[in-house]
């Protein structure tokens, strides 16, 4: 009994019983406070995921660029679970093990990345990740703004990008431009 109180105390001071350093999560760092209920950015060797301002989450990757959108299904107090549906893929960020898990179909996740950086809002405001380039996309005419609702989409969807919901006409009746994000 006394060997496992002295495990335990040396577990819980962040000691293995051969005298390493235990990993800590990451909201034991000094001078951070970051936890699954509030963590809103996630780095990892390869990328990054971040919260988006409408809630969702993205996966850039280590140029900044989109890779993948999830929606956020849950929080609890070391995790943040997502779900893709289009790919039937779940990933969990994990920050009391450091780890991002990667699962599909509802099997069990296998560790993917080490987080190597986690932080919440320093304000009220949620992480935005900065702006990315735009470029305009000939679209043929378009009429009005439902015409390029239907228009757009498909111009984008051809350069692999996103439209941003802004369009022009630069020629009447000849010629039209989307933006679309890259």
């Amino acid at each position: 009994m006394k060997a496992f109180r002295s495990a335990l105390a040396l577990a819980v001071a962040g000691l293995t019983l051969s005298g390493t350093l235990a990993i800590a999560p990451v909201a034991a760092q000094p001078g951070t406070d970051v936890n699954g209920r509030n963590v809103t950015f996630v780095r990892h060797a390869g990328g990054s995921f971040a919260r988006q301002s409408d809630g969702s989450w993205g996966e850039f990757d280590s140029n900044g660029q989109l890779t993948f959108r999830f929606a956020e299904m849950q929080r609890d107090e070391w995790s943040v679970y997502l779900n893709d549906p289009s790919r039937n893929v779940q990933i969990q960020l994990d920050l009391f093990r450091r780890k991002i898990s990667y699962g599909t179909g509802g099997a069990p996740r296998s560790d993917l990345y080490d987080i190597i950086g986690a932080s919440r809002p320093q304000t009220a405001q949620q992480y935005t990740p900065p702006p990315r380039p735009t470029r305009m996309v000939n679209a043929g005419p378009i009429w009005n703004q439902q015409d390029a609702a239907m228009k757009c989409p498909v111009v984008a969807y051809a350069v692999n990008g996103r439209w941003t919901g802004q369009w022009r006409t630069v020629q009447a009746g000849q010629m039209s431009v989307c933006e679309i994000e890259q």
